[in-house]
């Protein structure tokens, strides 16, 4: 038997939102199931790569989430609605987005 015989590892890069697989050119990583794309070589150090329409002239899903508000610890949160672009096939992406029910102190 020689190392031929036995399997090679295979490194899959996936989607943070859906789990698909994301493609590469090496330069750039794309998922077409969101409909979008990192421009970065490396996914692993991806801090601060904004996610592109890969159509950038289409416009925001915005389907609205089914969740309701919630309180916690003087907060009000609750899913914004769907982020991604209007057509994409994965299920929706609803950012979590918050404000807080504290008064705020007055600046002196």
């Amino acid at each position: 038997m020689s190392d031929s015989d036995l399997p090679y590892i295979y490194a899959v890069i996936q989607c943070g939102h859906c789990g698909s697989e994301l493609e590469t050119d090496g330069g750039s990583w794309t998922c077409y199931s969101c409909g979008i794309y990192w421009e970065t070589s490396n996914p692993y150090d991806a801090d601060g790569s904004q996610a592109i329409f890969l159509d950038e002239e289409q416009e925001p899903c915005g389907a609205e989430a089914t969740m309701s508000p919630r309180e916690h610890h003087g907060k009000r949160f609750w899913d914004a609605p769907c982020t991604l672009p209007a057509g994409h096939r994965s299920e929706h992406y609803h950012p979590l987005a918050y404000e807080s029910l504290e008064p705020e102190e007055p600046i002196t």
